[in-house]
């Protein structure tokens, strides 16, 4: 089974891929340098559909609704994951949503911890050296978090 994890954001969309023993087979960042809003989505989106078609996810992972102070952020914020659900649901993926504090207990066992935290955590989890953004983190976080949620469910299935 392998997962692929999204923090999605304007800018610099992380994402994460690994399997269910926990290797990391991919992770980075999609920098979109449209200079208007559509042509950043289309970028997003195309680098989304190269990393689903290089490993071929059973699953894709995004944060669930996150809400923002400001409309102009919330309203793009919006385009952008749904432009990181049309490129899984194009593939076919099972999709799963969790809420930014189910992902930040899981993997730090506080669901108010901040960025650093998570970063730190996702390091100690899978044993990684090398620096990485807090976008990239926390895909990798979101696949950590759904990893947790899909063996926890399979356990209780089981009963």
């Amino acid at each position: 089974m392998i997962i692929m994890g999204v923090d999605p954001a304007l800018n610099h969309t992380g994402f994460a891929v690994l399997d269910e023993k926990l290797n990391l087979l991919e992770s980075g960042v999609i920098n979109s340098t449209g200079k208007n809003l559509e042509d950043k989505l289309v970028q997003i989106y195309d680098g989304l559909k190269n990393v689903i078609e290089k490993w071929h996810p059973n699953y894709f992972v995004m944060e669930d609704a996150f809400y923002h102070r400001n409309p102009r952020t919330a309203i793009k914020l919006g385009a952008v994951k749904g432009v990181c659900l049309l490129a899984a649901k194009h593939s076919n993926l099972k999709i799963i949503n969790i809420p930014p504090t189910v992902i930040k207990l899981s993997i730090t066992g506080s669901g108010h911890a901040n960025k650093e935290q998570v970063a730190f955590m996702v390091k100690k989890i899978l044993k990684l050296d090398f620096n990485m953004s807090s976008h990239e983190s926390d895909a990798i976080a979101c696949v950590l978090a759904a990893i947790h949620k899909l063996r926890k469910d399979a356990i209780f299935n089981k009963r």
